[in-house]
């Protein structure tokens, strides 16, 4: 039998395109099909263009957009493959694999309930990174201060200045002002310069800031603390022990939402499936970050393709084709090689 007389079908697969080759090729290596391309003017004979509004196709690419994202983020909180193979799904393979309307309906409705779950997790993952930086940001810098008890707020009173500030470690700041109405008190130290506390009268300020000048003391920017530095430290460790247990929870949280990894593939199968037949409707072959190949092969090959396209990442439809068709695409194969 020649191979205009063997019966053909029509293969529509439609994938991103970073899959679409690999599918392709496992189809080829299983030896599964013999590819004949069908040009877009011999596809438009059998697929009819129809008006079509390009929104709804661009609402449905963004929302299969956010279905990837959401399975992307969950993966590796999904307990096993074993498990997600256990709950596999049948695809959306043309008519008869389509979910009834009531299941499409309770597909969405979930698919909305767990997308919105996963963006607070991980809107709060990235805010809580964003807290946990500043936060050790602040007690690296509180570190140097917190043996200091008094409200860093306070930079004078009536009759005094107080100020905050570091020292080269070989400088006495407590000897040089000790003809002085000074209190000084040394908070900490490095191997490079200590961290002190002046306290002193206001009619000595002049002279007091000259001699600290000359010892090299500079004054230190405590704008960033509120309150006494101990006591800012606390709370700020305390709330690193918060976020820690927020983070465990919205561990536990996300996987448990793991579990829906099933559901949320089902529901993007649909959507590449409702996607392809808008791509059909207006007879574009490639639309977006999704790519669609046409091919006929032999009718013998359909279930080998239905099995191993039923593993793949994508959504495809086999249809009949007219044996002109096929005829007619032989005689122009024929017509080119000689």
């Amino acid at each position: 039998m020649s191979v205009a007389e063997i019966k053909q079908k029509l293969l529509i697969v439609v994938s991103h395109r970073s899959r679409l080759d690999a599918i392709m090729h496992r189809l080829d290596e299983q030896g599964c099909v013999s590819f004949i391309p069908i040009a877009p003017t011999e596809i438009s004979s059998t697929i009819k263009a129809v008006p079509f509004d390009t929104r709804e196709l661009k609402a449905k690419q963004k929302r299969l957009g956010e279905v990837e994202k959401a399975i992307e983020y969950i993966a590796p909180y999904t307990v096993s493959a074993q498990q997600t193979d256990r709950r596999k799904r049948q695809p959306f393979h043309g008519s008869k694999g389509r979910a009834t309307p009531r299941k499409e309906i309770w597909l969405s409705q979930l698919v909305d309930k767990l997308l919105c779950e996963i963006t607070r997790i991980s809107n709060f993952f990235s805010e809580s990174n964003e807290e946990e930086a500043r936060i050790r940001e602040l007690i690296e810098r509180l570190q140097p201060w917190t043996g200091s008890t008094e409200d860093a707020r306070v930079r004078e009173t009536e009759n005094t200045y107080i100020l905050y500030g570091t020292v080269p470690i070989e400088r006495d700041v407590a000897s040089a002002l000790s003809d002085e109405p000074a209190d000084i008190l040394e908070i900490s130290a490095t191997a490079e310069k200590k961290y002190v506390r002046v306290i002193f009268h206001k009619s000595h300020a002049d002279r007091v800031r000259n001699i600290l000048e000359s010892l090299g003391y500079i004054e230190e920017d405590m704008s960033f603390i509120s309150g006494s530095p101990s006591a800012m430290l606390i709370n700020a460790q305390k709330r690193l022990m918060q976020l820690e247990g927020d983070r465990i929870r919205n561990d536990i949280a996300l996987s448990e939402l793991a579990e829906g990894r099933a559901e949320l593939e089902e529901y993007r199968d649909g959507l590449f499936h409702e996607i392809w037949l808008e791509g059909c409707k207006t007879g574009a072959l490639y639309f977006s970050d999704y790519a669609c190949i046409k091919c006929t092969f032999p009718e013998e090959e359909e279930d080998n393709i239905r099995l191993h396209l039923g593993r793949a990442e994508c959504a495809f439809e086999i249809r009949d084709i007219p044996m002109e068709m096929v005829q007619a695409s032989h005689r122009r194969s024929k017509r080119s090689k000689t």
